[in-house]
């Protein structure tokens, strides 16, 4: 019997519409290049805690063609993936209301956890939040699921965890609790009464 899941962000509770980088580059014409040293190397450590994003992103701005503030190109970034999916948050509901524990797990940094939880509304939506920033380790990382889980959330193998990539479920796979490749509300559900029969 599952009673406690943990819940992806992007791609399962906000809606994935692609990469920011890549539709930024089309709408200010700046090669897709430029932002790869800048995506796969300080900003993993914004997403680790170990840097702030805000004074990484101000060396990159004048080179992405952007000519407004820090500020500006921080809020502008994350009105691109605010879209909850509002299926996803009844279907929480559902299972917090049967006394299942729904967690927030994400690999995000400080700055757009804060924007989800308080501008998007996700606060409400779980019982408790663990980000890759605040734990200090990515989830495809295997110190993170150990940091994250306590006795006091049950039996590991009553625990579901539910991304759409798959280095994360195998961690947590690896670490003794259930996962679930997501890719549509339906299949999670299938997925959920077979769990829940075994």
């Amino acid at each position: 019997m599952i009673k406690t899941l943990f819940c992806d962000c992007d791609g399962f509770v906000i809606k994935k519409h692609g990469y920011f980088s890549h539709q930024y580059s089309e709408e200010y014409d700046v090669p897709i290049e430029l932002f790869q040293p800048f995506f796969k190397g300080r900003f993993l450590d914004c997403e680790k805690g170990k840097a702030d994003l805000k004074e990484e992103l101000a060396p990159h701005l004048s080179e992405w063609k952007w000519n407004g503030s820090v500020e500006g190109f921080v809020d502008y970034w994350f009105q691109y993936g605010k879209q909850k999916d509002l299926q996803v948050i009844n279907f929480l509901e559902e299972q917090r209301s049967r006394n299942v524990k729904c967690f927030f797990s994400t690999n995000n940094e400080k700055y757009r956890v804060d924007f989800l939880l308080n501008n998007v509304g996700l606060k409400n939506c779980f019982d408790e939040f663990f980000a890759s920033s605040s734990v200090g380790y990515l989830k495809y990382e295997p110190e993170f699921w150990p940091a994250v889980y306590k006795p006091d959330m049950g039996q590991k193998h009553e625990a579901l965890v539910i991304d759409d990539d798959q280095r994360n479920l195998d961690t947590a796979k690896n670490f003794g609790f259930q996962t679930h490749f997501y890719n549509g509300l339906d299949g999670l559900k299938s997925a959920l009464e077979n769990f829940n029969r075994a």
